[in-house]
């Protein structure tokens, strides 16, 4: 029997979802970052989590740890990124869970090592 007090709701935290992209694949990013919103999931990409005169590398890094997983958005732009492959290798130190969507289709042998054998969607 309760007293008509309400009774306190546990509500599980969002997951935080790391967006790794190529700059030329922004609005292929901006359609993930939509559609893991509206399912209560929390992503968190660098255009919009970083504050201005921050440095940048450090504030990537930052939304690494915070994250929960890293996806990986997989086009040629990509596949060839310096920054992605570091922000991976990043992830990776930290055991980070890795995701994959192919935006646009790449020769498997581009497909950045750490990611060959996750199944794709």
């Amino acid at each position: 029997m309760t007293d008509g007090a309400s009774e306190a709701v546990h509500v599980e935290p969002k997951a935080k979802i790391f967006i790794c992209y190529a700059r030329a694949d922004l609005a292929f990013a901006d359609r993930i970052v939509a559609a893991l919103e509206s399912r209560g999931f929390e992503p968190l990409i660098d255009r919009r989590d970083i504050a201005d005169f921050r440095p940048w590398w450090e504030e990537i890094q930052l939304l690494i740890r915070q994250a929960d997983t890293v996806v990986f958005v997989l086009s040629p732009s990509a596949a060839a990124s310096k920054v992605c492959e570091e922000e991976l290798d990043y992830a990776a130190t930290l055991n980070k869970r890795f995701g994959g969507v192919v935006w646009i289709e790449v020769k498997s042998k581009a497909v950045p090592e750490r990611l060959g054998a996750l199944q794709w969607i």
